[in-house]
């Protein structure tokens, strides 16, 4: 009797084995999952991806372009074609009048090449993944960010409208739009919980993503000050324009000039236009063109971008934090700096793909949608939108 009382003692003090590797990973990926920061955005993710890649599938043989390319090369037009041969032999340069390579930036297409290897080198398929999970990564931090500053709903409208916008799309091409918002919001939103680790980094690498990379120069500036108050430690922050600096160098190195990148824009008929003149322009445009052509569409499109996108602007600033506009103001400016020379296409060409990178302006739609009657006007004006644009992007047709 005494020994199987001691056996049973015993017995209770030994520790139960603990889980193994395999079964944690597995419990954390499924909190993760029923986690509503990962679980709403992996929803609108699938949900707008799905419809994004069905429409070519259920349209395949209609469109001419289309019967001959598989779903990944018909999302590789355009500016893909260019990030595409820098991730497979680099950056050419010979003459600026001859379109060099160097006016796009380098982290997309260095990142591609990576990843190409794991595709055999297959490298539209590695931008075509490069940008679905930079898109994924995005609509994290942007839910994370909204609910951070205002609450879960709005943040939930708010990854629905950039899921839903009529230009979503381009967050699946071979654009460099998904990479660098994933960079921005992901800087942007640990820099407002303090976590500049992480921040900086992120900035930094936006910098090399694009030109508009500066502009998260501005809110982490502010939101170190609001922590951290002045002294020299603030000097880090000139860490994220070197991103750009970085760029600078090697287009030194590479063509005897670092602003390589802008001074060779005369090449692509672009032409430096202060935001009013631009405004000027493409109003201009909107009412020269006759009704019946569909370049027309894609004026009032990129003129009403610019109207509505600083009327929101503007109603923001004393609703948001003052990081928001920090970044908007700067973002705004740079995206309608520049104008297409006339004679080579739609003046106002891709502003309004640009003006997209201001993610605070869809934050604030997404406070703004709390009324019904904003949050169905907006939902259904971006998707009776998105279905036109999309198909002309696949047919070939010059969009944004």
């Amino acid at each position: 009797m005494k020994k199987s009382k001691i056996r049973r003692q015993t017995s209770k003090n030994i520790p139960e084995p603990s889980p193994s590797k395999g079964v944690r990973w597995k419990e954390t990926l499924f909190r993760l999952w029923q986690a509503d920061e990962w679980n709403i955005p992996l929803a609108l993710w699938v949900g707008s991806r799905l419809a994004i890649f069905l429409i070519p599938l259920l349209l395949r043989g209609l469109i001419p372009s289309q019967e001959s390319q598989s779903i990944v090369d018909i999302y590789m037009r355009w500016d893909a074609g260019w990030y595409a041969e820098i991730a497979k032999h680099g950056y050419q340069w010979a003459v600026p009048e001859t379109q060099p390579s160097v006016a796009f930036f380098p982290l997309y297409p260095l990142i591609v090449r990576l990843v190409s290897f794991l595709f055999g080198g297959n490298v539209p398929l590695a931008m075509f993944v490069v940008s679905n999970l930079a898109f994924l990564v995005y609509l994290h931090h942007l839910y994370l960010l909204t609910r951070y500053d205002f609450d879960a709903s709005t943040a939930e409208r708010t990854a629905l409208y950039v899921a839903a916008f009529c230009l979503s799309f381009f967050f699946s091409v071979g654009y460099t739009e998904a990479l660098f918002l994933a960079l921005a919001t992901s800087a942007f939103y640990y820099a407002r919980r303090g976590r500049w680790s992480l921040a900086i980094p992120l900035g930094m690498l936006s910098c090399l993503t694009r030109l508009a990379g500066v502009a998260v120069t501005f809110p982490l500036a502010w939101e170190w000050y609001k922590q951290k108050g002045l002294s020299p430690k603030a000097l880090v922050l000139t860490l994220v324009p070197m991103g750009l600096g970085i760029f600078m160098v090697y287009l030194g190195h590479l063509t005897g000039d670092p602003f390589a990148f802008n001074t060779i824009q005369k090449a692509w008929s672009h032409r430096l236009t202060w935001p009013w003149g631009t405004f000027s322009i493409a109003w201009q445009v909107v009412r020269s063109l006759p009704l019946t052509r569909y370049i027309t569409a894609i004026a009032w499109i990129d003129f009403g971008t610019m109207v509505i996108f600083l009327v929101l602007m503007l109603a923001m600033i004393p609703r948001t934090p003052p990081s928001y506009w920090l970044y908007s103001v700067p973002v705004y400016f740079i995206s309608t700096s520049a104008t297409l020379d006339p004679t080579a296409g739609l003046p106002t060409a891709s502003i309004a793909r640009y003006l997209m990178s201001i993610f605070p302006v869809f934050i604030f739609l997404g406070y703004l949608g709390k009324n019904r009657w904003v949050h169905y006007i907006v939902l259904f004006t971006f998707l009776v939108l998105l279905g036109p644009l999309l198909l002309y992007f696949l047919a070939g047709i010059w969009v944004e």
